[in-house]
């Protein structure tokens, strides 16, 4: 039998790809911090502190009242909106095939993000100086991929930023060795040539434009760049010289606005991956199609002569009130979604044309998943949860790393794949032991599990169950989970999709057996 869109109905369920958790997440942290602060208002703000810090025992013990109450309450609102914003991911169900500079900076955005909320947000841990080093030269590699993926921006802006980033990133990882090897005087050098972070400063709002302007990123990224670039610049000065100089504001109001501003460089960050993750109208493609050897007339070369500015960079800026405009973001938006269904149709025909499998015996339930499977971070699981298992603390994927495929423990089945591909995945249950196979298969493992609940259901771990269950008619107990792999070849490229055959069947055993050790990636 064929499962009918399974994956696709549960996949646009939902705006954003982890959207579930993450307004779990987010809405729990902001419902506790409102919790904190009714408790406050009773004299003790101990733990509001505590959630507002991520630091335990940091209560100074006095209890805000009153209004400055109010202005940390919406600070840890403003924390809970924050993590909604990083946690979220992409879009759900725009999945684009991103390859070359415009992957690499994702990754890097996103890797930049971990180390900031990890190192300085959350742990507040001191790192060494060559790990400072080594983050400079993450974020000089996002200099590079910023200009690299901004082709729609002039030249100028372009080749100023990237100046601007590269001097500030080579300077301070050179101040950090200098400082090691104890040349101060090399140092300080280095470190003024840094115009006390106003060069980065410069790059920061040269990205932002460009941002702005190129039509991949959204207004909520760019205004949250453009309030981290404000906010210690503008805002806190004159808050606190108010604070300082009148009495206007208070201490709280004070430590509100830091959380504020602690939180809105990890947005830019994680919204400037999550945005190049989905599809966009072609924004950086900036010529309008007027026919093959057509563009420009006099007025444009004009305006290009004089400002250096070409007008069709604000073709995604003016299509609302421009025809001509509209046409060509129509146009460019149509080919971007034809562009998306044939990579689609595509691979639901790598699924379509690999080779059925054919049972030796009778299986009780045996389902082909219809649309090709995609997950995030390279692994299927299933989990039943009870009171003595922990996924995530109960080191399955360890066990799965040594023979790179499967691995169980009670009431938790891995199964790892590559996450870049998509997988053609069917799913058979057994009243008894199948034979073996393993021609036509690169890899295959077989594993035991203990079902508590006689619920098998494999899915992405972070959206959670998505395909059907392995259990025999919802019989709980032992079994024994056989998983199968193989790549399948695709247009004279040997590593297409993969293909996925789990079989499972009341057994014993706890034992892990390879059936064939594997002979591709």
């Amino acid at each position: 039998m064929r499962l009918p869109s399974l994956g696709r109905r549960y996949r646009f369920g939902r705006r954003y790809r982890f959207g579930r958790p993450a307004a779990l997440v987010a809405g729990g942290y902001t419902a506790a911090v409102v919790a904190a602060g009714v408790v406050a208002a009773t004299g003790k703000g101990g733990f509001l502190f505590e959630l507002l810090s991520f630091e335990a025992g940091s209560d100074d013990g006095e209890s805000p009242a009153g209004w400055p109450l109010l202005v940390l309450v919406l600070a840890g609102a403003a924390q809970g909106w924050a993590f909604w914003q990083i946690l979220r991911g992409p879009v759900a169900g725009n999945r684009v095939r991103r390859r070359g500079a415009v992957r690499a900076l994702r990754w890097a955005l996103y890797t930049d993000l971990v180390l900031a909320l990890l190192v300085y947000r959350i742990i507040d841990f001191s790192v060494p100086w060559w790990a400072n080093i080594l983050w400079c030269l993450l974020k000089l590699a996002i200099v590079l991929l910023f200009h690299r993926v901004l082709t729609g921006a002039s030249r100028m802006l372009r080749f100023t930023a990237l100046a601007a980033g590269t001097l500030t990133m080579t300077a301070s990882a050179g101040a950090q060795v200098c400082e090691a090897l104890g040349l101060q005087a090399a140092g300080e050098l280095l470190s003024s040539a840094l115009l006390d972070g106003m060069l980065w400063s410069l790059w920061t709002a040269l990205v932002l434009v460009a941002q702005a302007r190129d039509g991949r990123w959204g207004r909520t990224t760019v205004w949250a760049g453009a309030l981290d670039l404000v906010v210690p610049l503008a805002v806190m000065p004159l808050v606190l010289s108010l604070s300082l100089s009148l009495e206007v504001f208070g201490s709280e109001a004070l430590t509100g606005l830091m959380i504020v501003f602690q939180l809105l460089n990890p947005v830019w960050l994680a919204r400037s991956a999550h945005d190049l993750a989905g599809s966009y109208p072609g924004a950086a493609r900036r010529k309008a199609r007027t026919g093959a050897g057509a563009l420009p007339d006099a007025e444009t070369a004009r305006v290009r002569a004089v400002s250096g500015l070409d007008v069709h960079q604000l073709t995604y800026l003016i299509d609302d009130v421009c025809p001509a405009a509209d046409a060509v973001v129509r146009a460019e938006t149509a080919q971007e979604e034809r562009e998306m269904r044939e990579w689609d149709e595509e691979e639901q025909r790598m699924c379509d044309e690999a080779p059925r499998h054919r049972p030796r015996i009778r299986p009780a339930t045996a389902t082909r998943v219809e649309e090709p499977v995609w997950i995030d971070y390279g692994v299927l699981e299933a989990y039943e949860e009870t009171e003595e298992s922990d996924p995530f603390e109960d080191g399955l994927l360890d066990l799965a790393q040594k023979n790179g495929l499967a691995a169980a423990l009670p009431g938790h089945l891995m199964v790892r794949i590559h996450s870049d591909a998509p997988t053609c995945l069917t799913l058979e249950t057994y009243t008894r032991r199948p034979p073996v196979e393993t021609r036509g298969w690169q890899h295959v493992v077989e594993v035991g599990y203990r079902s508590p609940g006689g619920l098998i259901e494999l899915g992405d771990p972070m959206s959670g169950p998505e395909y059907p269950d392995l259990a025999l008619r919802g019989r709980s107990g032992d079994y024994r989970i056989r998983v199968h792999y193989a790549w399948l070849p695709w247009e004279g490229e040997k590593y297409g999709a993969q293909r996925l055959l789990v079989m499972a069947y009341p057994g014993r055993g706890d034992d892990v057996v390879v059936h064939r050790k594997r002979t591709g990636p």
